[in-house]
């Protein structure tokens, strides 16, 4: 049976489904068989990076997401639904571009960032925003879906191509608060409802970041062979690229927290109910504050620059939290909040000397002593600093492997980028741990001195 009368035959039993238990093994074998249709076609020349994608995947036919297709990321691997109602009246090519669509969701980390933008945005904001993102890089997509052009004529809004998500999305935020236009009648003519089309991925909190982002670069690794499609470039060589120094140990030894809401623990007993031991307790949440300082002097190299980039990605793909980077030469260029890689920014391009001072003067201007500092430099600047350092936890990163530190005092570690073992006292993670866990309310099981270890 060719494919056009195997998706029109499905297409005829689909609408005489009313829910998931209706669907019977044949019409699900043979659903399954369309689609890997699609996804073998997409295995051809540019598109194979798609295709070997795709084929990691495991599917199921559910008609109760509100997309024609949802991918969801578990411990075993992704799992991809699909729903007959809404997936097979589009075309072969259609379909086609909607397997890609979910493929950009998942190389631009969209399950995982959806679970920080929900508290601040709607979901309808963050959806629209999501898809549009993705979508510009996509051909033949469906009428009905959500692309910069129709989207900036609905919201009345200027829309343009390779804004960071976040921009996206507060863009679309403040047009919906700005609509006098009830959400009820704009959502009736809607084929999908934009609310509920990514809700899977809120459903799904059972999974860690880190396992989801660890079976991203799994996936991708397995599907990247030499081609890269459009829009893929950034999202793959940084998956592909190793950091070369390891922050977890570095972050959980050194970094000041502060508090950012509760969390459950078995460790500590209900304050009201001491009693009950099946309640849990709280803890504070805490999350680091970070102050990484990028040396953009003139001596600084394209590669050590492209190199500190990887490194700062490393800093905010596995970790929530507050990070602020500083650009300094002999004075301080510019001054920026990052939440994840799209806010990083390409360092300015100056001709000017190496200054160290300007930043411990901006640190100790601020009142900043409980940020973690961590420096990006080739070493060679000024051999004395001209304010006191008043932030003590600080971490020195030299890029150039032949080059040490012109300062003759400074405060905190240092650590060559290029070597295997730091220059400082092995045992510093640990020191500076004691130090903090005195200071700090630290869950002990979740900070055991096992745990504090560095290694360099």
């Amino acid at each position: 049976m060719i494919f056009e009368e195997l998706r029109t035959k499905l297409y005829g039993e689909a609408l005489n489904l009313e829910s998931s238990q209706d669907i019977t093994d044949k019409f699900k074998r043979e659903m399954l068989m369309l689609v890997e249709k699609c996804a073998l076609e997409l295995m051809e020349k540019e598109e194979s990076f798609f295709g070997l994608f795709l084929i990691q995947m495991k599917r199921e036919v559910n008609l109760d997401i509100a997309a024609p297709l949802a991918t969801i990321p578990l411990n075993e691997g992704y799992l991809l639904y699909i729903n007959p109602l809404t997936f097979l009246p589009s075309t072969k090519e259609e379909m086609k571009a909607l397997l890609k669509h979910e493929v950009y969701h998942i190389m631009y980390s969209h399950p995982q960032r959806i679970r920080a933008l929900k508290n601040k945005y709607s979901l309808l904001a963050i959806n629209t925003a999501m898809d549009i993102s993705v979508n510009q890089y996509i051909k033949n997509l469906p009428s009905w879906s959500k692309k910069m052009e129709n989207v900036s004529l609905e919201y009345n809004v200027h829309l343009e191509e390779n804004m960071p998500l976040e921009k996206y999305v507060q863009i679309i935020q403040k047009a919906i608060d700005e609509l006098t236009l009830k959400k009820d009648k704009k959502s009736s003519e809607e084929a999908v409802d934009m609310e509920r089309v990514h809700e899977v991925w809120l459903n799904n909190e059972n999974i860690t970041l880190d396992s989801i982002n660890a079976l991203q670069k799994k996936a991708s690794s397995n599907a990247y062979k030499g081609i890269v499609p459009q829009g893929m470039e950034e999202p793959l060589k940084i998956l592909q690229e190793k950091s070369e120094i390891t922050w977890q140990d570095y972050l959980k030894n050194t970094a000041a927290t502060m508090k950012c809401g509760y969390r459950k623990t078995i460790t500590r007993r209900d304050r009201r109910q001491p009693n009950r031991l099946d309640i849990r307790g709280i803890l504070p949440k805490r999350i680091p504050k970070i102050l990484v300082a990028l040396d953009i002097s003139a001596s600084m190299t394209d590669k050590e620059l492209h190199n500190i980039l990887i490194e700062v990605f490393s800093i905010t793909k596995n970790y929530e939290a507050e990070i602020t980077v500083i650009e300094c030469d002999e004075v301080i260029r510019r001054i920026y909040g990052i939440k994840n890689i799209k806010d990083i920014k390409t360092p300015l391009e100056t001709k000017g000397a190496t200054a160290f001072s300007p930043v411990f003067q901006y640190i100790k201007e601020k009142n900043l002593k409980d940020y973690f500092l961590i420096y990006f430099t080739d070493g060679k600047g000024e051999e004395k600093l001209k304010v006191k350092p008043i932030n003590f936890k600080t971490l020195w990163v030299i890029t150039n492997r032949t080059e040490d530190l012109s300062l003759i005092e400074y405060p905190g570690k240092i650590l060559n980028m290029n070597k295997e073992s730091s220059k400082d006292d092995k045992d510093y993670g640990i020191k500076v741990a004691k130090e903090l866990l005195k200071d700090w309310d630290i869950d002990t099981e979740a900070n055991s001195i096992q745990s504090l270890r560095v290694d360099v």
